[in-house]
């Protein structure tokens, strides 16, 4: 079996949005970008890399996993400024694509800068390279296809909002996984004999497209539906222009893809799911789903195209006698119906969203298209929370910072002495210099001012450290329960595989350290379901045990991020100075917990004759955030909690203020 050998484009089973998509990117020369978002193992890679065999006049380029900037973009030709002396460009990745498609598998894994760079490439169709001495720009006019297998809440809006389409790729249905197995397995034996048939239909699809792309200009976008598209914007809260623009596109393209020269309020429907759901900024708050939605949950795969619900709210009866005088406005010699269009060409995105602008009449607006595409954003939400239950590693806290361990990401000038030398930037910056330089033949001669300096960066992980208030309050109302829902949440949500999780318990009779971080995260449902309950809140005695645990944790871990999370309803029974209420004691000791990368949070547990303002105050003296037990039973405010700190957070104290007070408390202890 050869390598080169690829599933063609039309043995790629299921998936039809994202193939039509793809199709979308290939006839229209303003769609630039498309990115296939799904789980593992729903054909993103496969559909990507089926593009070759649709078109093999076209360069399709695979970006391998860990290029660098230079690999992609291009760099200086070494050889010639070795030999010559003469600075001059070598093309990257981009340049080998040129009229072609370029694909970046786990675009979320790539560095920030360099992915928007090779968006903002793709939309200008350009290449500009900026090094040692170096200024040159080439041609690059690409399509660019990216893959990521987070969900909206992972990748940056930023970089979200740049790709002028987003497909969410689900799992396939039964018949169509065996189709795929079939496929593959034949793929893989080698007999491709079996595809001879899918290749005739491959030559038929780039004929559409090619056909497709003589008939684009002359498509032309209904104003209704121009104006439609503008409220649909406003109403999801979709940033800037750029949504708008990529759903009239996308809406022309699919029109002439049908072989249509107007377009459709179907075309507009398809044209905002795949435009317009990743750049919602606006959700809308449904009711307790219906049988119709919750088959949706239980048969996540099935292709539903629109009209799950059928309560959407019908068009005044005035608006509709309106639009029906506007239609009867006949062609003189065919009799057909004249709507008003408008070409993409007219259109000017900076007005594109400003609705209330715009010189058109309310009958143009078609109310019940809008309302069509807001049923069908609501199928989108359901299906994607079908598709999101059971997977893991979603939207998990991730954050880099320079390290001496760390992944080699880029360069810099060295300040000083230099251990950790970049070779390859150092021979980039002495190239230009070795025809005036003398030097034996073959090496290359090095000065101190050539030598550049690696920068390295780490993943630094996360402790989740738990402090429960195990006092006779957490069994009111199955409090422990909803306590243990929370936490778990929490996890689920945010947990990594480098992170840890600790926990640690405290009421009169103990404060106890019932699991120490660990990564085995798995561990902590039966620890706290094991918890003993008994009476009294040591509150002050517990937060000085954890901030023991912090300076002990930061010793062996130096650069890890530490969020404590403290359940409990506030009420402090003891104190460990017998003069001080126990209430006034913990909130003076809270506000002298503070240190860098240290992130609190407190969770209110109070129920009833149990709730107080304490929790309130003490998140205030800790600079961290409240939240109430009962919020953190929703996914949307459990994905809030770690999120920027209270900007108000109080002042770090200074070592001898914080020395003198813990001295005294620990001296009263007997510790001292």
């Amino acid at each position: 079996m050869q390598e080169s050998a690829i599933m063609p484009f039309s043995a790629v089973a299921g998936n039809h949005t994202a193939k039509t998509a793809v199709l979308c990117l290939l006839v229209n020369p303003n769609l630039k970008s498309l990115l296939l978002n799904g789980s593992t193992g729903t054909g993103k890679t496969t559909l990507v890399r089926s593009l070759g065999s649709l078109d093999p006049d076209m360069p399709v380029i695979n970006v391998p996993i860990g290029a660098t900037e230079d690999r992609l973009f291009g760099s200086i030709n070494l050889e010639k400024a070795v030999t010559t002396g003469k600075m001059e460009a070598e093309k990257g990745l981009f340049g080998e694509a040129h009229h072609g498609v370029i694909c970046i598998d786990d675009i979320d894994l790539m560095d920030k800068l360099v992915s928007l760079q090779a968006l903002e490439t793709a939309i200008k169709g350009e290449v500009v390279i900026e090094r040692e001495g170096l200024s040159v720009k080439y041609d690059a006019d690409v399509k660019l296809l990216a893959t990521t297998t987070s969900l909206r809440e992972k990748l940056d809006p930023h970089l979200k909002d740049r790709f002028d389409i987003s497909v969410k790729m689900r799992r396939p249905e039964e018949a169509e996984y065996i189709v795929s197995l079939r496929n593959n397995l034949m793929l893989q034996d080698g007999n491709l004999e079996f595809f001879k048939d899918y290749e005739d239909q491959d030559r038929a699809i780039l004929q559409k497209v090619k056909d497709a792309r003589k008939l684009l200009p002359e498509v032309k976008l209904l104003v209704k539906h121009r104006d439609a598209i503008a409220r649909i914007c406003n109403k999801y809260g979709i940033a800037g222009y750029r949504g708008a623009v990529a759903c009239a596109q996308v809406a022309v393209t699919l029109a002439a893809l049908n072989g249509r020269k107007k377009t459709t309020s179907d075309d507009i429907v398809y044209a905002t799911e795949l435009t317009l759901n990743h750049r919602r900024t606006i959700f809308e708050v449904k009711k307790d789903p219906t049988p119709e939605q919750n088959s949706v949950l239980m048969y996540a795969n099935k292709d539903i195209m629109r009209f799950v619900h059928d309560d959407r709210p019908l068009v005044q009866k005035a608006k509709e006698q309106k639009e029906t005088e506007e239609a009867n406005d006949d062609d003189d010699e065919e009799g057909i119906a004249v709507e008003k269009t408008v070409s993409l060409k007219d259109v000017d995105p900076e007005t594109l969203l400003e609705v209330n602008n715009l010189e058109f009449n309310e009958e143009y607006i078609d109310t019940e298209l809008v309302a069509k595409v807001s049923e069908r954003f609501d199928t989108v939400d359901l299906m994607e929370a079908a598709d999101y239950y059971g997977v893991e590693g979603q939207n998990k806290r991730q954050k880099y910072v320079e390290s001496a361990t760390g992944k080699y990401t880029s360069f810099r000038i060295p300040k000083g002495e230099c251990s950790d030398i970049a070779i390859d930037a150092t021979i980039r910056a002495a190239a230009p210099h070795q025809f005036s330089r003398k030097h034996e033949e073959g090496k290359i001669k090095i000065t101190k001012d050539d030598i550049r300096e690696k920068v390295r960066t780490k993943h630094v992980e996360n402790a989740f450290y738990f402090m429960l208030d195990a006092s006779g309050s957490l069994v009111i109302r199955n409090r422990i329960g909803k306590t243990k829902a929370a936490i778990l949440s929490m996890l689920e949500l945010h947990f990594a595989k480098r992170d840890r999780v600790g926990l640690m318990t405290f009421n009169e009779k103990r404060i106890e350290e019932v699991m120490p971080p660990t990564r085995a995260v798995e561990h902590l449902s039966d620890a706290i379901t094991k918890i003993a309950v008994d009476t009294g809140t040591p509150l002050s005695k517990a937060f000085m045990e954890c901030w023991r645990f912090v300076k002990s944790y930061r010793k062996k871990h130096p650069e890890a991020f530490i969020h404590i999370v403290v359940f409990t309803d506030g009420r402090a029974t003891q104190s460990i100075d017998p003069d001080k209420d126990p209430c006034e004691e913990a909130l003076e000791i809270a506000k002298h917990l503070h240190e860098e990368n240290v992130d609190w949070i407190v969770v209110d547990t109070g129920l009833g004759t149990s709730k107080s303002d304490m929790p309130k105050f003490l998140a205030q003296n800790l600079g961290g955030r409240l939240f109430m037990l009962d919020d953190l039973q929703s996914k949307e405010t459990v994905s809030t909690v770690w999120g920027p700190s209270n900007p108000e957070k109080p002042k770090t104290p200074q070592p001898e203020e914080s020395q003198t007070i813990f001295w005294e408390l620990e001296k009263k202890r007997g510790l001292r």
